[in-house]
């Protein structure tokens, strides 16, 4: 429908933005939340960060680009001299889920720091590290569906690992031990790709009930945030800080800062994403790019109505594209 347009992809798309270049070119807006992130995640070995606002507002774009600036060799981003530098991005979030266990949340820690070097590799077309290609095949045949999930391919088994694991085995791997696991995989993330650390982004956390949020937080306390070289990112509601601060003291007073709360982008920020996205989408670059398929004042009258959720803006331009085209193809 969008080619019948003049687009090569879904201008209204609700993706989020990646960690890479091709998608940095697409962000709009922020500067004072962009401060605030790079602020707290200023360290020299770990940090743990909270970025907070209501759903459809943008978080996920938002973490996954500021850590595409904090990887770069010379950050300059909107303008701004970034001074932390050389983490590699996370490619893929973990989703927590009620009723989750912190041995899971470490298995599903080890499984995303792999991906991402694996993505890592692929976008700056550098050689996957040899050393954890042994790892990469145990978590693959730990939990097979988990290993596709995440995009993750079996290597060479080699080492004590290999066909004597299996998921009933799961359960009698310590939690220290998986601890030990993450800190190989950051080692040979500074070895072979020469970065300080990695990030590791947490998110679904308004799902679960406050006390179990609560417990799990404790509970990662003494496990994945005591780690070198990680820096974790919590993304949830707004005032998850303050929860934290009256009801986990030993969580609040390691994280960084206090949280980066994310409001609602402006009715003319919304239609710049629109604007970059016709000229990125369009079929011809040797021409000017085509139209919306909406009229700007009817896009800005669904942002008034979207309490400002971007997410909700551009599935109802979509929505209402799709069936006006069903309607009248040749319209």
């Amino acid at each position: 429908m969008y080619k019948a347009f003049g687009f090569s992809d879904n201008i209204f798309n609700v993706r989020p933005l990646r960690p890479i270049q091709e998608d940095a070119k697409k962000f709009v807006g922020r500067r004072t939340d962009l401060n605030s992130f790079m602020v707290d995640i200023a360290s020299e070995d770990k940090a743990v960060a909270v970025v907070t606002g209501h759903r459809g507002i943008g978080k996920t774009s938002f973490v996954n680009i500021m850590e595409y600036a904090a990887s770069l060799e010379q950050p300059i981003f909107d303008g701004l001299s970034i001074h932390e530098s050389r983490i590699l991005p996370c490619f893929h979030k973990i989703q927590i889920e009620p009723g989750e266990t912190v041995k899971n949340l470490l298995f599903k820690a080890i499984s995303s720091l792999l991906f991402s070097v694996k993505e890592f590799c692929f976008e700056t077309q550098k050689l996957f590290p040899a050393d954890l290609e042994d790892l990469l095949s145990w978590v693959s045949e730990v939990v097979p569906t988990t290993g596709r999930a995440l995009g993750l391919t079996a290597g060479p088994v080699g080492g004590s690992r290999g066909t004597n694991r299996d998921y009933r085995s799961f359960a009698d791997i310590s939690s220290t031990t998986l601890c030990e696991e993450i800190k190989k995989i950051i080692g040979k993330i500074r070895e072979h790709l020469e970065m300080k650390g990695a990030f590791l982004n947490l998110n679904n956390l308004e799902i679960i009930e406050e006390e179990e949020f609560i417990g799990l937080m404790n509970q990662l306390r003494d496990y994945l945030f005591e780690i070198d070289g990680l820096w974790v990112i919590l993304i949830g509601y707004p005032g998850m800080y303050s929860t934290l601060a009256m009801k986990a003291a030993r969580v609040s007073e390691i994280i960084s800062g206090q949280e980066t709360f994310l409001a609602p982008l402006t009715e003319d920020e919304v239609l710049r994403i629109l604007e970059i996205r016709r000229k990125t989408y369009r079929m011809d670059p040797d021409h000017p790019p085509p139209p919306l398929p909406l009229e700007e004042n009817f896009i800005r009258a669904i942002y008034r109505n979207s309490d400002g959720e971007i997410r909700s803006v551009f599935k109802a331009c979509d929505d209402i594209a799709r069936a006006v085209f069903k309607e009248n193809p040749t319209i």
